[in-house]
C-alpha cells in the first residue's frame, strides 16, 4: 500500500495514424521488461501464472470486522507495480498517448483513480491471472493500432464479461482491494470493470488505435 499518492490508469481511443507512428518510435521501450529483469519479478510472475490464486489475498482480524491484507497481496502489488518500469523513453511514449485521447467522447476515454492503490492490481485481483491475460499489453499497459483493437477484442470481451454471480463476485474483490490495500471505501468498481471494454469497442467500431498506462500521482 503506498502512503500518500493517487493510482490512476487511463485508457483511451487515439487516432490510427499516430498509434503507428508512435508504436514505430517506441517498440524498444515498450517491449516489454527484457532480460535484464530481476530474477524477484519473474519469479512472482511464474508464482501469480501458477499458484498465486490459491493463496488467500485478505484475512479477518480476529475479534473485529474488518479484514487485511496478506503477504500474497503485497507481492501482487509489487508485480504490478514492476511489469512496466517507468523510463524516460516509456513516459515520453505515454505522455504522446495522453495527449491524443479525450477528442471522441465519454466512450473513448476512461480514467480511474485510487488513493493509495492501483486500479490495474485491483483488477489483477477480481479476475484473476487467466482472464487477465487476456487482455491487450502487459498488466494494464498497451499501446494499439486498430487493427490490433480488431484482433484483441474478441479476448478482452471474454476477459471483462463475467456474468451472473461471477461478475457479483469480480466486482466484490475489487472494493476489498480498494479498500484494504488503498483508502477507497467507496469505489466504483463497476466503472474498472466495464470501461475498458467500452473504450476497445468505441475504438474497434471508429478506426481508431487505443492506448492504456498507469501513472501516480
Amino acid at each position: 500500500m503506498r502512503l500518500s499518492v493517487t493510482g490512476t490508469w487511463l485508457v483511451g481511443a487515439i487516432p490510427d495514424r499516430e498509434a503507428n507512428e508512435l508504436l514505430a518510435r517506441f517498440s524498444d521501450a515498450l517491449s516489454g521488461p527484457g532480460p535484464m529483469q530481476p530474477r524477484a519479478f519473474a519469479e512472482a510472475l511464474e508464482w501469480w501464472t501458477t499458484a498465486g490464486e490459491q493463496e488467500g489475498f485478505f484475512e479477518r482480524v480476529p475479534g473485529k470486522d474488518w479484514e487485511r491484507a496478506t503477504d500474497a497481496a503485497y507481492r501482487l502489488a509489487s508485480l504490478v507495480d514492476g511489469a512496466n518500469p517507468e523510463t524516460e523513453l516509456s513516459e515520453a511514449a505515454w505522455d504522446a498517448c495522453m495527449d491524443l485521447m479525450g477528442d471522441e467522447g465519454e466512450d473513448a476515454l476512461l480514467g480511474v483513480a485510487a488513493r493509495k492503490a492501483s486500479p490495474v492490481a485491483a483488477l489483477c485481483y477480481a479476475l484473476g491471472a487467466e482472464s487477465m491475460s487476456m487482455l491487450p499489453g502487459r498488466f494494464g499497459n498497451f499501446l494499439l493500432s486498430h487493427a490490433e483493437v480488431l484482433a484483441g477484442l474478441p479476448r478482452a470481451e471474454r476477459a471483462l464479461q463475467p456474468a451472473g454471480a461471477r461478475r457479483a463476485q469480480t466486482l466484490q474483490r475489487i472494493g476489498t482491494w480498494m479498500k484494504e490495500m488503498g483508502d477507497e471505501p467507496n469505489f466504483d468498481a463497476e466503472k474498472l470493470l466495464d470501461g475498458p471494454l467500452r473504450v476497445l469497442r468505441h475504438a474497434a467500431a471508429t478506426g481508431y488505435g487505443a492506448a492504456a498506462f498507469t501513472r501516480w500521482y
